[in-house]
Parts: structure tokens; C-alpha cells; sequence
């Protein structure tokens, strides 16, 4: 069965990949309450969050879906932050795509929304709704009712008080129940920002991703209780009622400072005058008073409308909540503030590819941990790190052309704690640096084009894996994600993170050689998982039978792909095959695409007179070599 299936993606890819369209569902709304933007997306499409959800924290979200131009994510977001509506935003791409633009949802961070469906390839039943604040669409449906149900239960819950998050997924979750993608489930996202109310001073309030399952949105709905769980001590995000977290912490600050709770209560402040983060009874009898005065009910329990009330209440007093948020959001010293993780950063010289491969016993840690910028650099963060400088970082390598060791020394004069930083630039140079606050053991080794650290690891063995592993693969052929991942099993193998697995991600870029002309060439994630790593594996494998084929990716020998017909056109150019040989060519000559004796025979006298190994196969950097020639000639003819 697995060979069938293999067989049929290969001649999927070899003629029919060009025109894929990432068929899905989904919804993009805000939040007037909390200012919070947003997206929930399902597919079957492996893989989908990275490519067709962009959000961006005080500016909007979008979703690209049914022959958009997923690289333009990125600027439709751009136009809104200049202050161009939905609809205009929407115009300027149609200008730039007269052909058709696809499907494409939008919702700014003024409640401003629009949808569009109008590419061809957006087919079967495809259709979209939009409304105050949100903006639904979908295509590959099994008909009208799915947009309607997105459309109708995100209006049913506007006033009920639940944070965007759920009503996203509430709203997705209806969607699927009414029949969602007539062809089922693969993968699903669910993104939800906020300007510094993220995770660790981020702008990631949720980040969940689901990239290969039958039932992605059920998973997705189980990574999301987790995540409310481990994770959801942003005030308001969930009903505070017997439970304890700094978002109680908030709470009991802010009812001290309108005056519901006494400073000099030492069931909920310590000498200090330090909230205990605790939901007990005089806490709980301070938010009833509160919510009488304000008219929100009687009941001892806080959620969304009075965390909002509060906030509202705080702002008329003039007491600077930022102020209390950035409290909450400092360091201290609990030993789950210690994220700890073990990470490889690196870049492969032969493509200009760039990117890391990260896992820890720390839930969904990829999306506020690793940072990648293509043509500029990687960078991972850990520990105590400072999560919210990452982008900015990046911006210093691409905008100021600092070095890692630059970039490295500048967080270091600004923060008092570093953290435990990985970084590596477009030209090879690395650095990891290691803060004063790690458990052990913790440390880092770094090279020419990568770096490597981590902490709470089994013992210096797993450093030496990383760098070991990704030192002896250097000129073997295999792509930077394969790199980077082996680099990852190795560290693992020796004993990783002596808590165990949880969360990783691999990540790589490359300008313009991703999907459909995005720069992500490789995203993969997995959220919650004690085999993380394995199941980390298992995603990569199943990746590459869906997109494998572009040059270089993949050994070429006896296979089948895009990757050959490319091949096949460069020795034409360079007259090792000649176009009337229909081993090779089509009678129109168009290369077939199957490495046959005629194309291995060509490859080995082409090597031979390269100076390189014998052998009927090609990998990575004998492919650059080829390609050089080609372009010395001018190109292909």
C-alpha cells in the first residue's frame, strides 16, 4: 500500500505539482475587546498552517487559500499596517495578479473585513462569507453550508465572554460538522496575537498546529485544552475559579489597586506585598464585590467580560496596567521559567539555505522559540531568553549587517540575562552564547555555519552530537533539513533534554523556493508529544513524497521527478543528451523526468569530465557544479 501510495505521488508531483493549490477552510477575525487577531484553518493539505496563515499582532490576519499567492501573506499585511483597508489591500493585489488572485480572506485589527474567491483552480464547491470582525471562505467544500456554519457560529458567540481563540476553533470545529472539505482532514492551525501578550513577552497569545492527521481538528482541539493547561495565564484567556496561575496574580494586583483587596491580606501577599497567585476565598469574595458593583452577576468567578471590565476600570483610575503586565511577564524564578531545550541553528553554503531544528520537554515550543529569515539567518532562543527580540535580532543581521557575534554582544549590553541564544548568518558565521541562569547541564559548541547549545541536558555528550553530526555531513548531499534533523536524533540519542520530549519543530528557508514562491521551504512541527523527535521524523518522510522534487533535495538515481527533467535539460544544454533520443524527450522535447540508462549514462560522462566520482547518481553540490556550467552557457536552451 505504501508503495502504490509513493508511485502515485511521484507522478503527481512530476506533472501536476505546478498547478496545486492549497484547497482549505477557514476563518480570520479580531477581537475588539482585547485587540486580539486571529485565524483557525484545516485543509487537506499536509502541512497547511505555515503556508496559507498570516497574522500579524495589532495589524490583522489573512489567509490565503484556493491559487493565492501564498508569498504575498507578508504584504498584504504590510499594505494593512500602512493603513490601507481590507478591500484596498485586496485591490493592490489584484493589480499585481491581473490573472486572478485566488481565495483570500482578510480582517484588520480595526474589525475591517473582506473575502474574495476568484481563481479557477479554487474549485468544486468554493465560496465565502464576512462580517463584522470576521472573515470566512473555503473551497474543495462539500457545499455552502460549511461558510455558513463558520459564519454563524462565530456570530453566535460574540458576547458570551470566551477568548478569540476558542471562538475560532468553535467556529472551525461548526465548519467541519457541517462537512467542511469534501475530500477530509489532514492538517489544521489555529493562530491567535497579541501586541506583547503572548508567551514570554511575545506576540504569540496561541500558536497550534495539527500538520498530518485524519482527525486534525479533533487533535487540534486537544492541543488546545492542553495548551489552556500549561499555557493560558493570559488574563482573560480562561474563567479564574479555584485555580492558580499569573493570570490570578494580575487579577489580585489589580483588585488591590481599585481598592477590593488589601495589600496587608496575607492570604493573597506575602511581607512583600507579593500576590500569591492563588484563587482562594478572599480573592474570590473581592471579585464578587467587584462584579456586583459593575453589574456582571454575583458569581465568584473571573473571566473574559470582567477581566476587560477591570482593565476599563484600571485605565479611568489612570494606573498603568502595561505596567503590571510587564510584572507578570519579568523573570522569576520558578523552575518552569527555565525553558528548557537543545537546539541547531545552520546554513548550507551550496543553496543558501538557512534554518534549526529545535525540541524540548516544553509544550508547542517552536513558534515563540525559533526564528528564521531567509538570505539573512536563524536564530534560536532558550532558556530565559528574550523571546520577543528574535524578529528584531534578524532585523539587525539584515538592516545593520551586525554579525551573529554582534547581534550576540548587543542583547548582552541590554538585557541582564541573555538566556541561551543560537545564531548563524547567511555567510557561515555562528555564535551561541549561554546566560547566567540555566540548570545544568547546559553549554553550547558552535562552527563554521551552525551552532548549537542547550540545557537541562543529559551531560556535554548531547552538544557533542549536534556538532558532530552536522560537521561530518557537510558536502554529503543532503539537504540542510536532513542536516539538521539527523543533528537532532543524534543529540537525542546520547540522552537530549533529561526531562524528555515534548515539543519541536524543523524549520528551513531559502528565498523563493517554497511553495508556490514563498521562502518556506521546510516548516514542521510537532506540538505534544513524549516522541517528539520520532514523530518529528515521521512528518520530514512524509514531506517528502508531497514536495521533495525541486533539484538538489533528493539523490538523483533511479528516481522519478521534476528534479530529473531538470537534469535532463542541463546535460541537453551541455551536449551529453541530445533531444531526439525519446529515452530522454518527448517529441515536442520535453524532458520526461525518469532517470533511464540513457540520462544515467550522460550523468556519468558528464561527472567523469568534471572531474568528480564515477557513479550513475547526482546529489546536491555535483548539481550546483552542473548548474554553474549551464549558466556560464547562458542558460538552458
Amino acid at each position: 500500500m505504501r508503495f502504490y501510495r509513493n508511485v502515485v505521488l511521484v507522478l503527481t508531483a512530476t506533472f501536476a505539482l505546478p498547478h496545486v493549490t492549497a484547497a482549505s477552510m477557514s476563518i480570520v477575525a479580531f477581537d475588539p475587546a482585547t485587540g486580539d487577531v486571529g485565524i483557525a484553518l484545516a485543509s487537506r493539505f499536509f502541512a497547511v498552517g505555515p503556508i496559507a496563515a498570516h497574522v500579524r499582532a495589532g495589524v490583522g490576519g489573512v489567509a490565503t487559500m484556493g491559487g493565492a499567492p501564498h508569498n504575498e501573506g507578508g504584504t498584504l499585511l504590510d499594505w494593512l499596517e500602512q493603513g490601507r483597508s481590507p478591500e484596498q489591500a485586496l485591490d493592490l493585489l489584484r493589480e499585481k495578479y491581473p490573472e486572478g488572485i485566488g481565495q483570500i480572506n482578510i480582517v484588520d485589527a480595526k474589525g475591517r473585513s473582506v473575502s474574495t474567491t476568484s481563481h479557477a483552480q479554487a474549485r468544486m464547491w468554493r465560496g465565502h462569507r464576512f462580517g463584522k470582525h470576521y472573515a470566512s471562505a473555503g473551497n474543495i467544500l462539500v457545499g455552502p453550508q460549511v461558510v455558513e456554519a463558520f459564519a454563524e457560529r462565530f456570530e453566535a458567540t460574540a458576547s458570551v465572554g470566551l477568548p478569540l481563540a476558542e471562538r475560532l476553533l468553535q467556529a472551525l470545529e461548526s465548519a467541519d460538522r457541517a462537512g467542511g472539505d469534501a475530500r477530509g482532514r489532514m492538517a489544521a492551525t489555529l493562530i491567535v496575537m497579541r501586541k506583547g501578550g503572548g508567551l514570554r513577552g511575545t506576540d504569540y497569545l496561541v500558536n497550534l498546529r495539527v500538520d498530518d492527521s485524519r482527525n486534525a481538528i479533533i487533535e487540534l482541539r486537544k492541543l488546545y485544552m492542553r495548551f489552556k493547561d500549561t499555557h493560558a495565564e493570559t488574563p482573560g484567556f480562561r474563567i479564574m475559579e479555584m485555580s492558580r496561575g499569573r493570570d490570578v496574580m494580575w487579577l489580585q494586583r489589580s483588585l488591590e489597586a481599585l481598592g477590593f483587596l488589601s495589600g496587608s491580606e496575607r492570604t493573597v501577599f506575602d511581607e512583600n506585598g507579593e500576590p500569591n497567585g492563588l484563587f482562594e476565598d478572599v480573592t474570590a469574595n473581592a471579585v464578587a464585590r467587584y462584579k456586583v458593583e459593575h453589574h456582571l452577576g454575583r458569581t465568584p468567578s473571573a473571566g473574559l467580560e470582567t477581566v476587560t471590565s477591570i482593565r476599563r476600570e484600571l485605565a479611568r483610575a489612570g494606573i498603568d496596567d502595561e505596567t503590571r503586565s510587564a510584572y507578570l511577564a519579568s523573570n522569576s524564578t520558578r523552575e518552569e521559567d527555565i525553558m528548557s531545550s537543545l537546539s541547531i541553528v545552520g546554513f548550507d553554503p551550496e543553496t543558501g539555505d538557512v534554518g534549526n531544528c529545535m525540541t524540548s520537554k516544553y509544550f508547542a515550543v517552536g513558534p515563540f522559540a525559533s526564528f528564521t529569515r531567509a538570505g539573512v539567518g536563524s536564530i534560536t532562543i532558550m532558556q530565559s531568553g528574550p523571546f520577543p527580540m528574535g524578529e528584531e535580532m534578524l532585523d539587525w543581521m539584515e538592516k545593520e549587517n551586525m554579525t551573529p557575534l554582534d547581534v550576540a554582544r548587543r542583547v548582552r549590553d541590554t538585557l541582564h540575562d541573555t538566556g541561551q541564544i543560537n545564531i548563524v548568518d547567511t555567510e557561515g558565521r555562528s555564535i551561541s552564547a549561554t546566560g547566567p541562569r540555566g540548570r545544568p547541564w547546559q553549554g553550547q559548541r558552535y562552527g563554521a555555519n551552525y551552532a548549537a547549545s542547550g540545557n537541562i541536558l543529559a551531560g556535554p555528550a548531547v552538544v557533542d552530537a549536534f556538532a558532530s553530526v552536522f560537521e561530518t555531513t557537510e558536502r554529503s548531499g543532503l539537504p540542510l533539513a536532513e542536516r539538521l534533523l539527523m543533528a537532532c536524533e543524534g543529540a537525542y540519542a546520547v540522552g537530549g533534554d533529561a526531562r524528555g520530549q515534548q515539543g519541536a519543530q524543523l524549520k528551513v528557508y531559502r528565498r523563493g523556493a517554497g511553495f508556490r514562491g514563498t521562502d518556506l521551504l521546510v516548516d514542521l512541527r510537532v506540538d505534544d508529544s513524549t516522541q517528539a523527535i520520532p514523530e518529528l521524523r515521521a512528518l520530514w518522510e512524509e514531506w517528502k513524497f508531497h514536495h521533495l522534487y525541486g533539484v538538489g533535495f533528493q539523490p538523483i538515481e533511479q528516481t522519478t521527478g521534476r528534479d530529473v527533467q531538470q537534469l535532463q535539460r542541463h546535460l541537453r544544454t551541455l551536449g551529453y543528451l541530445e533531444q531526439t533520443d525519446r529515452d530522454a524527450f518527448d517529441e515536442q522535447g520535453a524532458p520526461l523526468g525518469v532517470f533511464n540508462d540513457a540520462t544515467a549514462e550522460a550523468t556519468t560522462r558528464w561527472k567523469s569530465a568534471a572531474g568528480l566520482d564515477e557513479g550513475a547518481y547526482l546529489v546536491q553540490f555535483m548539481l550546483r557544479k552542473l548548474e554553474q556550467e549551464v549558466q556560464r552557457l547562458g542558460g538552458d536552451q
